[in-house]
């Protein structure tokens, strides 16, 4: 997998959906991010599976490893990558009359990676 995404770009996306009691109909969404893998070594690589860090992991790499540092830009929620978009599941509760609080390093961190569901809601 590794090596299939060494210096390629891919789309990771995310499907979400949240039920609420007596909701006929689930809220749904879908957040799509595109990364472009930086061209990483072989001896990276090996000594990133021998740490067993990609072996638990969808796509085999960690976006946040920071010893591996598997990626060069990210164009879309950073969190997407990482496993769950925090901003959309937020805009998600916000749609029921739930505000989240996000820490605001969450939402700079959207911010920098720009995140389209930055500042949207109520």
């Amino acid at each position: 997998m590794l090596l299939a995404l060494r210096g390629r770009p891919h789309r990771v996306i995310t499907g979400l959906a949240l039920i609420t009691p007596g909701a006929k109909t689930p809220l749904v969404a879908h957040v799509g991010t595109s990364v472009l893998m930086r061209s990483y070594s072989d001896d990276e690589i090996a000594t990133y599976i021998a740490s067993g860090a990609p072996l638990d992991k969808a796509g085999a790499y960690g976006i946040q490893d920071v010893d591996f540092h598997p990626a060069a830009p990210v164009n879309g929620c950073y969190f997407n990558v990482v496993g769950l978009p925090i901003c959309a599941t937020s805009e998600l509760f916000r749609q029921v009359g739930i505000t989240p609080r996000i820490d605001l390093g969450v939402t700079s961190a959207c911010i920098s990676h720009r995140c389209p569901f930055v500042g949207l809601g109520p």
